[in-house]
């Protein structure tokens, strides 16, 4: 299995990194919009789980179109990793009733996903992992960072508050 996953890593660090990046940079801008935790959890759960079976899907069919790997196995590796990570980074805000709290464990959730699989490859394949692991925080902070501004602008601008 070690083997399989580590010759999939590029499909899961798709999926993961996705979602390291789409989920905090919604959460960041969901949790400086709405006030609720609940709603902040549903509405990322709802996204998470819609967006990895989208990147599922894509997976399988940019492995179908290259003919490299399996695009089943690969597809199923990208969702998995997906889901995976959307559910763990979501599950603060249903435990914990300040949304900013939340999103502050969500975060450090984050950082860890990326700590883990920079640690992991690193390990097991040719790289460094400063470097791996520093381009993927800089792409998640960079997204997360614009996320809360866009959604801190669109508030201002629409003055719609949940």
């Amino acid at each position: 299995m070690k083997e399989k996953f580590l010759r999939y890593a590029g499909s899961v660090v798709l999926g993961l990194s996705d979602a390291v990046v789409s989920i905090i940079g919604a959460l960041a801008g969901l949790s400086w919009s709405f006030h609720d935790s609940k709603v902040i959890g549903f509405a990322g759960a709802v996204i998470g789980i819609s967006a990895a079976l989208s990147m599922g899907a894509s997976e399988y069919l940019s492995e179908k179109e290259d003919g490299i790997k399996s695009p089943l196995v690969a597809g199923l590796f990208t969702g998995g990793a997906y889901l995976a990570a959307a559910i763990i980074l979501v599950l603060p805000y249903f435990v914990i009733a300040n949304p900013l709290v939340a999103f502050e464990i969500s975060a450090l959730i984050a950082v860890l996903i990326v700590v883990w699989y920079a640690w992991y490859v690193s390990k097991n394949k040719e790289g460094n992992f400063k470097s791996r692991f520093f381009t993927m925080i800089g792409v998640c902070l960079f997204v997360g960072i614009l996320s809360f501004l866009f959604a801190a602008g669109f508030q201002a601008l629409t003055g719609i508050e949940i």
